[in-house]
């Protein structure tokens, strides 16, 4: 880190972490490492934690990558730094599903589906489409190991209720209205549920609610 400034290696660790190469980006996080505790409001430094917790998995290190993301999370929420927070849910939902065993690690915090749910409300409050084919993927992912039933233990009373007004053949209006509610808040359970059960769109929603 003497030799290199912390932007370059930063940014070199991005391309390793695009690219898929865990020997780059082993080294590239070793480098960084002392930069993880730079608290600071300008994005490279807060991007830090992420990419560590990133490199970690990449490099077969699950359990370190749990610890560096949980606590970027949480760092994170308290400084309030919104775009860098939806990474790091995005981050950790990936690595959950791809290491189960980790659900139930003490600081595993939210599960898979609750991560990805947090995830895709933000992403379509901010209007980002940068993630959508990575969320999309995870979500599938997430949905093809669980059962209908499984799949509809994360979903909250209230958004059962949606989705059952949905199947009802309740308009996102309609439904606000009966609930007393804005449509706002519906699109909002709608989106969160689509990711819990795992569907893309309104008609798989309906489908799904009509066989469960």
């Amino acid at each position: 880190m003497k030799h290199l400034p912390t932007l370059i290696v930063t940014s070199n660790l991005d391309v390793a972490l695009f690219r898929r190469d865990a020997d780059w980006a082993r080294q590239l996080r070793d480098l960084l490492q002392p930069a993880a505790m730079i608290v600071d409001s300008r994005p490279t430094p807060l991007a830090i934690p992420r990419l560590l917790g990133e490199a970690s998995e990449l490099s077969g290190e699950p359990e370190a990558a749990l610890s560096q993301l949980s606590g970027a999370l949480s760092d994170l929420e308290t400084i309030g730094h919104r775009p860098e927070v939806t990474m790091t849910q995005l981050a950790l939902a990936e690595l959950l599903l791809a290491y189960p065993a980790l659900g139930g690690m003490r600081n595993a915090g939210a599960s898979a589906s609750e991560h990805l749910a947090h995830t895709r409300t933000a992403l379509a409050s901010m209007e980002a489409v940068f993630f959508d084919e990575r969320l999309e993927a995870l979500s599938a992912t997430n949905a093809s190991r669980q059962s209908g039933a499984a799949r509809l233990e994360s979903v909250t009373p209230r958004e059962l209720a949606v989705l059952r007004s949905l199947a009802d053949g309740w308009t996102n209006q309609e439904i606000a209205a009966r609930m007393s509610i804005s449509k706002r808040t519906v699109d909002s359970h709608l989106s969160n549920v689509y990711v819990k059960i795992g569907v893309a769109n309104r008609a798989e929603a309906v489908a799904f609610a009509l066989r469960n």
